[in-house]
């Protein structure tokens, strides 16, 4: 102690006798007290403790408050930032620092700018304070700042959201006088800095541009990464320069960090610079070091993934999303982060649900931000739920104040969009495009405009047009809006994505801008071509004028060919009103009186006939009616006719119609056949209209038939012998089978065309198990038939006006009102035994009691009604041509029949199937008039036809179901079911998709429930309904959503087709079911998803299971189809338990 003291001592006489050695002394102790505190300070790593140790060094120098403020900044994270910057402490340090800025010079201003900028986002008044004494001292220092500090001080201001003119125009003058001397990452951070400050200063950037494009050979890869992140930020998208750095980041990738990987990627792709191939070969160059990344750069692989509509293999984003999942629980998570991942999912339709709905939980549970980019990619989130997810949406409702903020932020983005040179451009040149490319007329489109949730850059409202330019400007691309604007329910919105890079390839001349606008408008207007999709669409001969032919070899040799005829918009329009016209006329006609107006009448339908049904024209220009009555041999009854004639002559091949709906409403279809040289015999069944006896339906045709061959063959003098034929629709399709029952009929029938009917009633109404009874069907034919139909005879009588009259109510009331009072008393009425009473005004009817009593096939009632004729050995030795539709209830037995007539070997077998149903009769009677003429020229040499040669390699014709409207698709087989065909094996999985058999094994296994209510059956829209306004193809969006809240529907859907897709065939679905109830009933539903969401119907069927309290695999047999899945739309499977009714 002593010697330690004279030491003190000795020093101190030494430092009073010579001051210079006191200074240096002096100076010594400063400096290794500020090294020590600084080592002090770089050890500590808790923001508390560093600001412990500050309040206990209260008399640091500049320097060691500048250590301790970086260190602080480093140390603070986002969950920490808000206990820091509300400490006394904090405030103090930050106090000593803003008091001392005047004595430093420009170097240590810049560090402590830096420092500031260092802190997480929040900002308090004290911090904003210092950085702005910080600025007023900064900006007095002309030509202090070296690049380095220059950069380091805009940074750092920027980031604490200083910005005034002086600090903007300093910085831009110190950084143009040395941009020589700025190295690449000092470039990006001046860069940075006035992205910050949202300024452009476009002499600034270029120049900036323009120094990094000449040094950019001599970046290292965090230059390239600092480069390629400033420039997707400022959405930069210099072309030159970013393929001169994206080329030197590829040849080098093996050199990156991961994080730097990661930074290239999410930077590429917001610049819409990245491909598949790339991101595949940054996510290879990322290999191990994947499983080390942070959530934050995981989110931001997903993101980039998404952003650039990465096509690779699907486990790629699936292993990401995995991971982010797995360390989402123990560690803190960015909102940014968490919004990346939630707008990834939505935007790849992701089948991991549950991932999404618990991103969407953590995201509103957080305040909502005022960032744009969060707020866009959330908005485009909550709209995917509303319309893509309904019961995430449901279970996680949108926060009211994340809401005003997503709205808010939507009209900021609005003004943007409105203050862009690029945008003014584009709606410059699309206001002038027309004329040739296929756009007839000038767009008129208009900008910002609604389109459901979103606002559009363009909008067109003559053709529905949705133009969006994609631009890097944009936190996320333009493709899920899209989608979801095709989504939105009632709606035909075509849509088009400009591409910013696309454009740019054309900005060179205004003329290539116009070429390519038009190009693209009319490719989005009329969908891509066939060439254009990927797919080959080969056309089959013989074909007729206005097809394309193509030998087809190939497909030959399998066993079909297809034919396509093109049909315009207004070529269909007028025909479907002129087809309305010619019916009307017909309607017309039958209650005037005979005139001169009548017989112009019949002169423009001649005419309209030749031209909407594709027939010869007439060969004669009248014809002639006579009323004849066959009798009934063995009974007092007598069938009453009409006999239609001809003008001229007195031998005639003839053809047999026989109908229960009363004669005359043929007439108008005899015409047609009798002015092309047939005799013609329309007769009404027995005990109904002319005819007498009592009508029981379909226990008498087969004696009736008899008596009607019997008097054409020997009593009618205008029958020359040459053969009858006979056809017609529905029941009086029954009516032409019962005809070849008798060995008459089978002699003197040549050929029978029986449309959208069956030989066999049984399984139409009760199914192929009897236990599927069709209520509908048999409600609305009693009531139509029998309840409203006249059924007193009326011998040799016209009928009365006021009957006519009676009977158009009833029809109009039949077809356009969907569910007419008598029908919803019908349906929803208990016992099934009094539903004739309420059908007919109180009165039971004999055959319906008997009817639903005896359901057995074999039993009493339908043995003698079930079968018409036996196909197997009844075949015409001429021929038979079944012609039914896909959403016709009939279709199945006919298809039956069909095989059965084939297998007898007897005369020529033919089908055709087409896109309508029961009711659609705009749709089939055209092609349904055409078949049976074609048929009977065939066999018959009738006056002026025109027999053509038949492909008796191809005799099944089906037409393809297929969302381009504006063709006409006939595929052409030479049997039924179609042989040599690919199977397609799809695998329902329990969230709700359909995927390939092959890759169900990586797809989530489980059960899927729903709750019905045989109270509140689930309605049949759409399909083989009986009733006029609900049959056929339909749209099922508004049935889904119904369903599907209610509970008591699940649906399955595919993922979008890759290439084009045509499914012919029986469709069956297999599934394992339990149920609650002791039976029940399994409804398939196969529909059909196009490009825009809309789901329309395909086929369903019925299955019962009786058994049901335990596990059963049931297979449901969903029926034929034949349908055409472009490339990019989908199937659907429905499953629900009834189809009502």
């Amino acid at each position: 102690m002593l010697t330690s003291r004279s030491s003190s001592l000795y020093i101190g006489t030494l430092a009073r006798r010579c001051p210079a050695l006191a200074r240096l002394t002096s100076r010594r102790c400063i400096i290794t007290d500020t090294h020590e505190r600084m080592t002090a300070i770089q050890n500590i790593k808790d923001p508390g403790e560093l600001l412990a140790y500050y309040a206990s060094h209260a008399d640091m120098d500049p320097r060691s408050l500048e250590s301790t403020l970086r260190a602080l900044g480093h140390a603070t994270n986002q969950s920490l930032v808000q206990s820091v910057i509300n400490d006394e402490r904090f405030h103090r340090l930050l106090t000593s620092i803003t008091t001392k800025l005047e004595s430093l010079d420009a170097r240590s201003i810049a560090r402590m700018a830096n420092a500031l900028g260092l802190f997480p986002s929040r900002t308090s008044p004290e911090m904003l304070e210092c950085a702005q004494t910080i600025c007023e001292v900064a900006v007095k220092r002309t030509n202090a700042f070296s690049p380095s500090s220059l950069a380091s001080l805009a940074l750092g201001l920027a980031v604490r959201g200083v910005q005034t003119p002086k600090l903007v125009e300093f910085v831009r003058m110190e950084t143009m006088k040395s941009l020589q001397d700025f190295d690449p990452g000092q470039m990006c951070n001046i860069l940075e800095a006035y992205r910050r400050w949202n300024v452009f200063n476009r002499e600034l950037v270029d120049n900036v541009v323009e120094r990094m494009t000449d040094e950019v050979d001599r970046f290292t890869g965090r230059d390239v990464v600092l480069a390629l992140n400033v420039m997707s930020k400022l959405a930069l998208a210099r072309g030159f320069l970013l393929r001169r750095l994206t080329g030197l980041a590829f040849d080098n990738l093996p050199q990156f960090t991961g994080s730097q990987l990661v930074q290239l990627m999410s930077s590429l792709a917001k610049l819409r610079f990245l491909t598949t191939a790339a991101a595949d070969d940054i996510v290879d160059a990322i290999g191990k070091c994947k499983h080390t990344l942070p959530t934050t750069q995981v989110s931001d692989v997903l993101f980039a993934l998404a952003l650039s509509d990465y096509e690779g293999s699907e486990t790629t984003m699936q292993k990401f999303v995995t991971q982010y999942m797995k360390a989402l629980d123990g560690s803190y998570v960015t909102l940014s982060s968490l919004a990346d991942v939630a707008w990834s999912l939505c935007f790849s339709l992701t089948d991991d649900t549950s991932a999404l709905a618990e991103v969407v939980r953590r995201i509103y549970e957080m305040p909502a931000p005022k960032g744009r980019a969060i707020l866009l990619k959330m908005h485009e989130v909550q709209n995917s739920l509303n319309l893509e997810y309904p019961g995430i949406a449901k279970k996680h409702p949108v926060p009211t104040a994340w809401l005003t903020s997503m709205e808010e932020n939507d009209k900021m983005d609005q003004d943007k969009t409105d203050s862009s040179r690029l945008h003014a451009e584009v709606l410059t040149l699309l206001d002038n495009v027309k004329g040739t490319h296929g756009i007839r007329s000038r767009l008129s489109v208009e900008r910002n405009v609604p389109i459901g949730p979103y606002h559009v850059d363009f909008f067109d409202a003559a053709t529905g047009l949705v133009i969006d330019i994609d631009t890097p400007s944009r936190p996320t691309s333009r493709k899920m809006r899209h989608r979801h604007i095709e989504l939105l329910p009632n709606t035909t919105y075509k849509t088009l994505t400009i591409n910013y890079w696309d454009w740019r390839r054309h900005s060179r001349k205004e003329e290539e801008q116009m070429s390519y606008l038009k190009a693209v408008v009319k490719q989005a207007l009329e969908g891509p071509s066939p060439e254009q999709e990927g797919s080959t669409v080969v056309e089959g001969v013989p074909t007729e004028q206005g097809k394309v032919k193509s030998d087809g070899n190939e497909l030959r040799d399998r066993g079909y060919v297809t034919t396509v005829a093109a049909m315009s918009w207004p070529t269909a329009i007028c025909k479907l009103t002129i087809l309305f016209i010619f019916y009307f006329l017909g309607l017309l006609i039958c209650f005037m009186p005979k005139c001169a107006l009548r017989r112009w009448a019949r002169r423009v339908q001649r005419y309209l006939v030749v031209w909407l049904y594709d027939i010869r024209p007439p060969a004669y220009s009248s014809v002639r009616f006579s009323n004849v009555r066959a009798p009934i041999k063995g009974t007092s009854f007598e069938l009453d006719g009409i006999l239609v004639l001809p003008g001229e002559g007195d031998k005639f091949p003839f053809v047999l119609i026989r109908t229960p709906y009363g004669k005359e409403t043929l007439i108008n279809d005899a015409r047609i056949y009798a002015e092309r040289g047939y005799g013609v015999l329309i007769q009404d069944s027995r005990g109904r209209f002319g005819s007498t006896g009592e009508f029981f339906p379909l226990e008498n045709e087969r004696e009736d038939a008899a008596a009607a061959i019997d008097w054409l063959v020997h009593d009618c003098e205008y029958y020359d012998g040459e053969g009858i034929g006979v056809h017609g629709l529905s029941y009086n399709g029954m009516c032409a089978y019962s005809s070849l029952s008798n060995p008459l009929g089978r002699q003197h029938v040549k050929c029978i065309v029986p449309g959208i009917s069956a030989c066999e009633l049984y399984p139409v109404i009760f199914g192929h198990d009897g236990n599927q009874w069709s209520f509908e069907l048999v409600c609305r034919w009693l009531w139509l038939v029998i309840g409203k139909g006249d059924t007193k005879p009326l011998p040799g009588k016209p009928m009365p006006l006021r009957k006519r009259v009676e009977r158009v109510g009833v029809l109009l009331q039949f077809f356009f009102m969907r569910e007419a009072p008598p029908f919803k008393r019908a349906y929803w009425s208990l016992p099934l035994e009094n539903v004739d009473r309420l059908l007919l005004n109180g009165q039971p009817l004999e055959v319906y009691q008997k009817a639903i009593r005896d359901t057995d096939v074999d039993g009493e009632f339908w043995k003698h009604r079930n079968v018409l004729c036996d196909l197997r050995t009844d075949t015409p030795l001429g021929g038979i041509h079944f012609v039914g539709g896909w959403y016709d209830f009939f279709l199945r037995q006919m298809l039956k029949d069909y095989a059965k007539a084939k297998a007898s070997g007897r005369g020529d077998v033919r089908l055709t199937v087409g896109k309508f149903a029961h009711w659609q009769l705009f749709k089939y009677v055209p092609l349904y008039t055409r078949t049976v003429m074609d048929f009977y020229d065939h066999y018959f040499a009738a006056r002026g036809r025109k027999a053509s040669d038949r492909d008796q390699a191809y005799p099944v014709t089906l037409e393809i179901i297929q969302s381009r409207e504006d063709l006409v698709s006939y595929l052409h087989l030479s049997d039924w079911p179609p042989r040599d065909t690919d199977p397609m094996n799809l695998v329902m999985t329990s969230n709700g998709r359909l995927v390939d058999e092959k890759a169900a094994t990586h797809q989530e296994e489980g059960v899927v429930r729903y709750h019905y209510d045989p109270r509140a059956p689930t309605p049949a829209v759409g399909g083989t309904s009986f009733n006029a306004k609900n049959c056929g193809e339909k749209l099922q969006e508004d049935f889904e959503r119904e369903r599907l809240a209610n509970g008591d529907l699940v649906v399955f859907t595919s993922p979008p087709f890759k290439t084009n897709a045509l499914i012919v065939g029986n469709v069956k679905c297999r599934a394992t079911v339990k149920s609650s109830a002791q039976s029940v009933d399994i409804v398939c539903r196969l529909c059909r998803v196009d490009r825009k969401g809309h789901s329309y119907n395909l086929c369903d069927g019925l299955e019962r299971l009786w058994d049901a309290g335990s596990a059963h695999t049931v297979e449901v047999d969903l029926g034929p189809t034949c349908v055409l899945i472009r490339k990019g739309e989908r199937v659907r499977l429905q499953m629900t338990s009834a189809a009502y009714p």
